[in-house]
């Protein structure tokens, strides 16, 4: 796993930003050939970067190993069931403090801190983000911080986001509350959930998309 951190300072702390992740099965992978992968099979948006840390030191703005989670440790095991090579991670903050996220989040916006890649220009860093990848999926859960940002950088029009960007989001939806489920929801059976859902819902619209192609299925 690979991602992108930078560091900045709130209050006089220093904190670590993480915009972009991607989880990658492609052999030789390294520092200096990575951005020159071909686009990723799917991007996920999630709400945080939560506990992922670089293995090594940063230096601003490269892309480093990093020690996966376990949303992350999820998301592979998404990967090897649809047999994908790579997948991108985005945030809608970018913020890498765990426990002390909410309270972070708040002093960041009080004192007019970017804590996202989105926070300017949402409709052309998202165009950016999602043209390299074949797939969109939302899986930033139930906070109502989340569905906040979300609904900020448009995220939340699906009609929208298919008619802007040409990708129609894919997500495991709370059908009482209307979120999309996070990929890793703490209780093995709902992690499991997640998991039989999202597949089936790749594979339904991997159906529709052959169908329409004229290529058989």
């Amino acid at each position: 796993m690979w991602s992108q951190f930078f560091e900045e300072t709130v209050a006089g702390d220093r904190i670590l930003i993480r915009p972009e992740a991607r989880i990658t099965f492609r052999e030789g992978t390294s520092a200096f050939n990575f951005e020159k992968h071909p686009r990723a099979d799917a991007v996920i948006v999630i709400f945080k970067p939560g506990s992922c840390k670089p293995t090594l030191d940063v230096h601003s703005g490269q892309w480093t190993e990093s020690k996966p989670d376990k949303t992350q440790f999820q998301l592979m095991r998404l990967m090897e069931h649809m047999a994908w090579n790579e997948m991108k991670i985005v945030n809608l903050s970018d913020l890498c403090e765990g426990n002390e996220f909410l309270g972070l989040l708040k002093r960041c916006e009080y004192a007019g801190i970017v804590h996202s890649r989105f926070v300017s220009n949402p409709e052309s860093e998202w165009s950016n983000v999602i043209s390299g990848a074949d797939r969109l999926i939302y899986g930033w859960g139930k906070k109502s911080e989340a569905k906040e940002l979300a609904d900020g950088y448009g995220l939340l029009d699906v009609d929208d986001m298919l008619a802007t960007h040409g990708k129609k989001p894919i997500a495991v939806w709370d059908t009482v509350k209307g979120y999309p489920k996070h990929p890793f929801p703490f209780t093995p059976k709902k992690c499991e959930a997640w998991l039989d859902e999202m597949v089936e819902l790749l594979n339904d619209q991997a159906y529709v998309q052959n169908s329409e192609k004229g290529i058989p299925v």
